[in-house]
């Protein structure tokens, strides 16, 4: 056997190196055994690529409240998988399992537990739960931890790069941009090829799109920031992920107290301060906190390990890790893997192909992108971002755009509740089409049973059209 490959071996078989694959594989073949279609953002942004590689710009042609790189990443991924629009489900699963290696690796040299770090990341109930549908927040992490890596590489200008990048595919990457930059500053670890970094990719991305449609980007991208109202309670959602991952935080925390990675702790304690002010907050944000929550506890458990006087807390630490993961995957196995799912997507594209009396459709973009792009079927307006915000902010007109697609003849989707008896009647589109518009000219084509287990019962398909007045007859 040629010594290269006996070394390859002889590093795979390490005991380590076999626990890291092994979480890996496993969180792989977990995730690929109950892939399936759900309901989400992650099909919008199917759809903005779909018409971004047919000539539609986003900030030009269709809304965008997100800077533009995880649309061109999506894009990239479309010359792998083509229109297996299944197949992009698998794409948060992929992005996870490289960044738990990178959680690993970044450990790794200074930690003797830092396998332990893929393992705790991979199998948490946040990582779980937000690893079912493509948001991009994924790709964040991604970036965000290989500018740590390339910095710690000595690479700081392609760490400036991808933490440009993570940027640019989600701003509320910013605050823990500024935070690894004061670290650098306060560390004297501070380069300029950091900044040209920043500047160079930031100038090649955006570039394109400020030129194409310098309004529409500013709008979409500032303007609509500032005015998006409060959603849900931000202490609700606080609460929720410190419910799930309150070992994280403790051993965290005691991770910052001991000093075991204070390169992590100003990115996580300005993201931290952003979000605790953010009025539009959701869980699925707070999930980018969690690499660096994990970096920390890990940090300080195998530091605690090596000191007798705090080793018994060591042990204490790992065990309230331990019971914190599984008591996660066992949350999210019985709630969360069974909630949102949209099994029946193919059937409803298939009815929809089927009519011919429209040829465009509108409704919430959790669902109405996935069957335009299964039924053949135009989005109206390329209205494909229909989250309440964007009208509650301002930046679309409910009103005028339910009346516009009402007018012109749409197909209405919606994920719809109702329950009579509790004297709640077909309501769940409110939030970007007018009820009033509804009553005018919408009536029922076709019902579909929810297969989401959440509150809505079924999902309605409207045939929306102006209304023939019936004849009167002349005195």
């Amino acid at each position: 056997m040629p010594d290269r490959l006996k070394y390859i071996f002889k590093y795979i078989f390490t005991r380590q190196n076999l626990i890291v694959i092994s979480a890996c594989l496993a969180f792989l073949i977990y995730k690929l055994s109950n892939l399936a279609w759900r309901f989400g953002d992650g099909n919008a942004y199917l759809y903005m690529v779909d018409q971004f590689l047919h000539g539609h710009w986003p900030y030009r042609d269709f809304f965008l409240a997100d800077p533009p790189f995880f649309v061109l990443f999506l894009s990239l991924v479309r010359t792998i998988f083509g229109t297996h629009w299944l197949w992009y489900q698998t794409i948060p699963v992929i992005l996870q399992i490289i960044n738990a290696v990178l959680l690993w690796r970044l450990l790794k040299p200074t930690n003797h537990l830092a396998f332990l770090a893929p393992v705790l990341y991979l199998f948490s109930f946040t990582v779980l739960a937000t690893s079912d549908f493509s948001t991009g927040v994924q790709l964040v992490v991604l970036f965000a931890l290989l500018g740590d890596f390339l910095y710690q590489a000595r690479h700081p200008f392609w760490s400036g790069v991808f933490w440009s990048l993570a940027a640019l595919t989600k701003l509320y990457a910013l605050p823990a941009l500024l935070g690894w930059l004061l670290y650098l500053i306060l560390a004297k670890k501070f380069s300029w090829h950091f900044i040209w970094g920043l500047a160079a990719s930031g100038t090649i991305v955006m570039l394109p799109f400020l030129l194409m449609s310098p309004r529409g980007l500013i709008d979409s991208i500032i303007l609509h920031q500032l005015h998006r109202t409060s959603g849900l309670n931000s202490w609700a959602v606080w609460r929720f992920f410190l419910s799930h991952e309150w070992a994280f935080w403790l051993a965290g925390l005691a991770g910052v107290f001991y000093k075991s990675g204070r390169e992590y702790f100003w990115p996580l304690a300005f993201s931290v301060i952003f979000f605790l002010f953010f009025r539009d907050l959701y869980y699925l944000y707070l999930s980018f906190l969690f690499p660096y929550l994990v970096l920390l506890s890990v940090g300080f458990a195998a530091r605690a390990v090596q000191s007798p006087e705090v080793r018994p807390l060591a042990l204490v630490a790992l065990l309230a890790l331990v019971v914190n993961l599984l008591f996660g995957f066992y949350q999210y196995q019985t709630t969360v893997l069974l909630s949102g799912r949209f099994l029946n997507v193919q059937e409803i594209g298939s009815f929809l192909q089927a009519q011919t009396a429209h040829s465009q459709i509108y409704g919430s973009h959790e669902l109405a992108p996935a069957v335009a792009l299964l039924s053949g079927k135009k989005l109206f307006g390329n209205y494909i971002d229909t989250n309440a915000q964007v009208f509650s902010a301002g930046t679309l007109d409910l009103e005028t755009v339910s009346r516009q697609a009402a007018t012109e003849g749409i197909y209405l989707l919606a994920r719809i509740s109702d329950y009579p008896e509790y004297g709640i009647n077909q309501t769940g589109f409110e939030g970007y089409f007018s009820r009033a518009v509804f009553v005018e000219f919408c009536q029922p084509l076709k019902l579909f049973p929810s297969t989401s287990n959440e509150t809505d019962n079924y999902i309605g398909i409207y045939d929306c059209r102006p209304r023939l007045l019936p004849e009167t007859s002349a005195d």
